[in-house]
């Protein structure tokens, strides 16, 4: 097998090729599939680091791990964390035997790591489970995650969004919410238009990584809290 180091260097010189192209050459028509197979090649690369991130352990003399990440990517520590939760949802896992267990969004993981869809696409999905009343059965939430998967590959997020809306009236038509559901909502500083429970749209105010929601639906989905 070729070293990690190599193939990079062949990544990295075939980008400086494509960087290389005389636009002037290529066709208007030609520009726009071009593109679109840049943005394709760029997603996967982003899906391709999620089990890297995944995979991450603190060792000695080195900082947490969530920082690390931030200070060797030059990233926030905010968006460290972010990309450390979206691996916990997008990578399968094992257990502690050693036994294989699907991504926590596997309809979703399977497109993300195709290249179909972008980061917004993945945020209108785990909004949508955010949000995502308890009372809502395991199989029709399943079966939802199922479906955004499949529009999310022909929609843009905006497009995404409004079918996520519609789902969520369908699945919870009378806008039924416990107190445990609305507690997922405090401490949120609000900053938006209202959710479809009534409640506006905002970014917590509380310490980042908190796990929320119904918890992991037979080991195949979980709620995470974003921020």
């Amino acid at each position: 097998m070729r070293s990690i180091d190599a193939m990079f260097d062949d990544l990295d010189a075939l980008v400086e090729e494509i960087a290389a192209v005389d636009l002037e050459t290529v066709a208007p028509p030609q520009r726009f599939a071009a593109l679109e197979r840049l943005e394709n090649v760029r997603r996967r690369q982003v899906a391709v680091a999620l089990p890297w991130v995944a995979k991450l352990e603190q060792f000695e003399g080195c900082p947490p791990v969530p920082i690390a990440l931030a200070d060797v990517l030059r990233v926030s520590p905010r968006e460290a964390r972010r990309r450390m939760r979206d691996a916990e949802q997008l990578v399968p896992r094992r257990t502690l035997t050693g036994e294989p267990v699907p991504p926590l969004l596997p309809e979703t993981s399977k497109v993300w790591h195709d290249g179909q869809l972008d980061v917004e696409h993945l945020r209108v999905i785990q909004q949508f489970f955010r949000d995502l009343p308890e009372h809502v059965p395991a199989v029709e939430v399943e079966k939802a995650e199922k479906s955004l998967a499949e529009h999310a590959v022909n929609l843009r997020p905006d497009q995404l969004a409004k079918v996520a809306h519609q789902l969520s009236l369908l699945l919870n038509p009378d806008g039924k919410f416990s107190d445990e559901d609305r507690a997922r909502k405090r401490g949120f500083v609000w900053c938006g238009g209202q959710g479809v429970d009534g409640m506006s749209v905002g970014k917590a105010g509380r310490r980042s990584g908190v796990a929320g929601g119904r918890g992991c639906l037979d080991g195949q989905i979980r709620r995470t809290r974003y921020v």
